[in-house]
């Protein structure tokens, strides 16, 4: 699982959630509408879940699995963590790659100083 994006899944789809419940909650107890606090509430927390499917190496079109309700948010949660079934050999791999590019790049630097 990618920490980075799941975490900016978190900080949006909490935010997300409460709005969603206090439109519902002020709506109910109270004379006026409020249907634009949950809809706000609703496209941060689909904001969210998109990231959340990124997250475990997923499309972010994982973020429709919202409308299914808690349905599809319980299928997004069990959803295979793609990102983890990267072995140890191919992250070794790809971070060679990547400090074999940066070195080059410096390399190239250090000759056009001269």
């Amino acid at each position: 699982m990618i920490k980075k994006y799941n975490n900016i899944s978190l900080a949006i789809g909490v935010p997300g959630i409460v709005l969603q419940f206090a439109g519902m909650f002020m709506t109910r107890f109270e004379s006026q509408n409020y249907t634009l606090l949950t809809l706000l509430g609703t496209l941060l927390l689909m904001v969210a879940l998109g990231y959340y499917a990124v997250s475990k190496g997923r499309s972010p079109l994982w973020c429709l699995a919202g409308f299914a309700g808690i349905l599809g948010l319980i299928v997004l949660g069990l959803l295979k963590d793609l990102d983890g079934e990267r072995t140890a050999e191919e992250r070794e791999s790809s971070l060679e790659n990547e400090l074999a590019e940066k070195q080059k790049l410096i390399d190239e630097l250090q000759s056009n100083d001269s």
